[in-house]
């Protein structure tokens, strides 16, 4: 070490001021350009994982065409063959929760374009509105195929705890047999 020591002190000695001040820009330039390299080779190692990611994304996509999404998506609703069973849930979760519709509106028809078809039921309750909203949240749990459309709530006068209510509510079927 004593040996290597002495002969770059030499070296520099007999480089002179120009020529230390030129080897140390060297060395200087050298350390930046291989950290530099260093930085470069790691984004590009980054930027070809991103690209095979991509062209693994891309791949996958390719796999499924939208009619099959398209099928995937009407598979989520029952048939019509379990509209009555579900029209049971409407009204054992109505009689659960003491709830007694005067009279209920229903109106079958088909989604055009689509193989759905659509079970608009429309009901007048008078209850209150914890009872309304327990109901409601039990209603659309059971049923994932329920979508609330609409409720109109008024009341007589404005310290009585009873509403009235129109609830109304769609069931969507597919079309399968």
């Amino acid at each position: 070490m004593n040996r290597l020591s002495w002969e770059l002190r030499r070296l520099v000695g007999n480089l002179g001021l120009a020529g230390g001040v030129g080897l140390l820009m060297l060395i200087v330039g050298l350390v930046v350009h291989l950290s530099m390299s260093r930085a470069a080779m790691d984004e590009i190692v980054a930027q070809k994982s991103e690209l095979s990611k991509l062209r693994t994304t891309t791949q996958t996509h390719r796999r499924y065409r939208p009619e099959e999404d398209l099928t995937q998506f009407y598979d989520f609703f029952p048939t019509k063959d379990h509209l009555i069973s579900q029209l049971r849930t409407v009204n054992d979760l109505a009689d659960g929760y003491d709830i007694v519709p005067e009279h209920v509106d229903y109106k079958y028809t088909r989604l055009s374009g689509t193989p759905l078809w659509r079970y608009q039921i429309n009901i007048p309750l008078v209850t209150d509105y914890v009872t309304l909203r327990l109901y409601v949240s039990d209603l659309l749990a059971q049923l994932p195929n329920a979508a609330l459309e609409d409720i109109e709530m008024s009341r007589q006068d404005a310290g009585s705890d009873q509403l009235e209510i129109k609830l109304n509510l769609t069931l969507y079927f597919q079309d399968k047999k």
